[in-house]
């Protein structure tokens, strides 16, 4: 009986120890009310997109914030972590309640619209250890009150610049580089990338290597940065990345780069290095050839032969240097575990060594202009149960095309563009159904069209130009046959037969028949999956606007028809103006005959448009005078009758664009047409109320001479000075494209993403 007492408090101190500790649990799954109100405030504070939001449209008083997107609470309902990354918001947060947050730890606003510079208040926010402010979009000079974030372990301001925008949005003048990072000591990841920094090597090289000893990763990318790089760089002996792309080093690569035992990622491309790569970065005993993964040196003007390389490398880029000699015959051994390797564009000579082979994990070679021979290997073809995309274009190959396509065959790029290979594409390629670009270009590949490929629903490009094929295009009645087809180049063959039966074939080219603005991308092989991933970009040369022209990215809405220069014959089908996505059209130098369809005026983005030297009769349909993208016309040397359309921007094309159609009348042709001369009208001359005249035979409307005299002076007035002012020329096409922009965005953008594109 005495030890029921006990028991009974034993019993009832457990029931209030599992009870407060319910309790606790319930306070800590709550934030505090105050931190709610600064949320709700910061809310209410910043301008954004609620279509777009993912984050910010979960904030509502009426549920627990714990359950809101992008932030983190500590036990005690403090906030402690805040992403708002792609939250479109944009303007002003220097009145926010975003620096009354104290206790925040971790912040993401990144990929954002302020267009505002950094408010100095982040300096209020002393315990952060991760800052990412990274394309939000903020511009000017970054502020002193950065420094004040001892704490910060990863400070991220960079500024992806693509060439699009000017890269110096966001610059550190005063105060530079060592007032930024005098203070922060702990920091580990420093990216600036686009900052306008303008600082020597000496200089900035110092200023991090006294202040950051703890720094693993480095990208000052575009940041106006020059070289030589300094030795006291060799100080920050923890570095596993190091990103200095787009500065002008001007110098050689240093040797004390052999140093950084833990480098896993260098680029340097795009940085005017040049001279011979140091051969003992990737020489025992040195610990760096052990643990490099992505090595970037494109674009600089290196030279003599292709350095051995780091075994353990995935990414290995030296295209665009100025290597010679042959490429290493065991070359293959040292890419065991290579996932993209490119040599492109430099001056290797010999064959493809039958080592490469050995590379059993490469998924991109590009070994594309330069002045390779031999023959291809039968094995690298059969690399193909990895390879997404073989380059091998514009060297000097020859012999046949390997017919060692494996049955599972993984290519989604075969280049072979440019070479002397002869024979018939092999049966074997019929394996690769995910092949999406397919370039034989400038070849003396010969056979029949191939029609046995005709189960590759993924092909987008087909480039069969300047090479022996002949024949009719065969095909056309299998359903379903290449409905992505995007841009197809037969020309410079010996095709035949009649270009009526091709109708079916631009009944299933789906691609060309709706217009994908809405996803736009380019055509790109992605490998290297893991964070970040990397993409291949392709690329193809076509006949745009009368001028060869190198895509060096393909948009999936560029649309190109190109049959020139063959043997067909007949009229061109009623079919294609199906294609209302359809960009480029050339069908000139055959033998096709009628009419031109009405249907081509129904190619609303059509913007190349060539049927020259062909046998076409008939009058210009008046449904071109619809084409209003239309900036490249040629229909030359054919038989065609009546006037060109008047009233209509298809007169605003030189008079080469309709020559040797001796019929043809109207401007832009010295040819009055039939019934636009009046005889001389005694009557009406003598009228003195009369508002015309007449003179020479010629009808006279005195009524249209002050307009016309207007627009002469007016003219004057607007172009003149845009040809001969440079300052004046530069402003007004600055205005011009934000009211263009502000008018007509989606019309503006589309043009002005194709003539990037066709730039670059």
């Amino acid at each position: 009986m005495t030890n029921k007492p006990l028991l009974s408090w034993i019993f009832l101190i457990s029931i209030c120890w599992i009870l407060l500790g319910v309790e606790i649990d319930v306070v800590s799954g709550q934030c505090l009310s105050d931190q709610q109100t600064l949320l709700i405030q910061l809310k209410s504070n910043l301008n954004f997109n609620a279509n777009k939001s993912k984050k910010l449209v979960t904030w509502s008083q009426n549920t627990n914030c714990r359950a809101w997107e992008g932030v983190t609470f500590d036990r005690d309902g403090r906030v402690t972590g805040l992403s708002l990354s792609e939250e479109s918001i944009s303007g002003g947060i220097d009145n926010s309640s975003l620096f009354s947050l104290l206790y925040l730890r971790s912040l993401d606003l990144s990929y954002n619209h302020f267009g505002t510079p950094i408010p100095s208040k982040f300096g209020y926010l002393t315990s952060l250890n991760y800052l990412n402010l990274s394309n939000a979009g903020f511009v000017g000079q970054i502020p002193i009150a950065i420094s004040r974030l001892t704490s910060l372990v990863t400070l991220d301001i960079s500024f992806s610049w693509t060439g699009l925008v000017d890269a110096s949005l966001l610059k550190l003048e005063n105060p530079g580089l060592r007032m930024l990072v005098q203070n922060l000591s702990k920091l580990e990841t420093l990216y600036l990338d686009g900052v306008n920094i303008s600082a020597h090597g000496s200089e900035w090289c110092q200023d991090l290597s006294s202040s950051l000893p703890s720094l693993r990763e480095l990208s000052l990318s575009n940041c106006y940065l020059s070289g030589p790089l300094d030795q006291s760089l060799e100080n920050l002996k923890s570095l596993s990345v190091i990103h200095l792309d787009g500065n002008t080093l001007s110098a050689t690569v240093p040797g004390f780069f052999a140093n950084f035992s833990n480098l896993t990622s260098l680029a340097l491309f795009y940085c005017g290095l040049h001279g011979n790569f140091p051969k003992e970065i990737f020489q025992e005993p040195y610990a760096l050839s052990g643990s490099l993964l992505v090595l970037d040196l494109h674009s600089n003007q290196l030279q003599g032969k292709i350095p051995v390389l780091p075994p353990v490398c995935s990414y290995i880029d030296f295209s665009s240097n100025n290597f010679t000699s042959p490429i290493p015959a065991d070359i293959g051994n040292n890419l065991i575990f290579t996932i993209f390797f490119s040599v492109s564009n430099n001056y290797l000579t010999g064959v493809i060594p039958e080592s490469i082979c050995n590379a059993t994990y490469l998924q991109v070679l590009d070994w594309s202009n330069n002045s390779l021979s031999g023959k291809i290997p039968e094995c690298v073809p059969a690399m193909s149960q990895t390879l997404g995309v073989l380059n091998i274009r514009r060297n000097n190959f020859t012999g046949l095309i390997p017919d060692a396509f494996p049955v599972d065959c993984a290519l989604e790029t075969l280049d072979l563009n440019g070479n002397s290979i002869e024979g018939q594409i092999p049966n074997s390629l019929s394996h690769c159904t995910r092949l999406e670009v397919l370039d034989l270009g400038n070849n003396m590949v010969t056979g029949n069209f191939p029609c046995l490929l005709k189960n590759i629903s993924t092909l987008r490009v087909l480039v069969l130009r300047a090479n022996n094929f002949h024949g009719r295009i065969g095909c056309c009645d299998t359903t379903g046959t290449w409905e992505k087809l995007q841009i197809i180049d037969l020309a410079h063959n010996k095709f035949s037969g009649n270009l009526n039966l091709l109708g079916n074939c631009l009944k299933r080219w789906k691609a060309m028949k709706v217009d994908n603005a809405d996803k736009l991308k380019h055509l790109s092989f992605e490998f290297l999956k893991f964070s970040p991933s990397r993409y291949y970009p392709d690329a193809v040369t076509v006949t745009f606007k009368g001028l060869e022209m190198k895509l060096q990215k393909i948009l999936t809405i560029f649309t190109s028809i190109d049959l020139s220069c063959n043997h067909f014959v007949g009229p061109i089908p009623e079919e294609v103006g199906l294609l209302r996505a359809l960009y480029v059209l050339n069908l000139s130098s055959n033998a096709l005959t009628g009419e031109i369809p009405l249907s081509i005026g129904k190619l609303s983005q059509l913007e190349s448009l060539d049927l020259s030297r062909n046998k076409l009769n008939g009058s210009i349909p008046e449904s071109l005078a619809g084409l209003t993208f239309l900036s490249f016309l040629n229909i030359s040397y054919n038989h065609l009758v009546g006037p060109i359309p008047c009233g209509s921007q298809i007169q605003t094309f030189s008079p080469d664009s309709f020559a040797g159609n001796n019929a043809l009348c109207g401007f832009p042709l010295g040819v009055i047409c039939a019934g636009e001369v009046s005889m001389p009208n005694t009557t009406k001359g003598n009228d003195s109320d009369s508002d015309s005249d007449t003179r020479n035979g010629i009808d006279i409307d005195w009524n249209l001479i002050p307009s016309e005299i207007g627009f002469i002076v007016g003219f004057g007035v607007v172009v003149l000075p845009l040809v001969f002012c440079k300052r004046w020329r530069i402003s007004y096409f600055h205005r011009v494209d934000d009211v263009a922009f502000w008018i007509f965005p989606l019309a503006v953008t589309r043009k002005w993403l194709l003539s990037w594109t066709t730039t670059r």
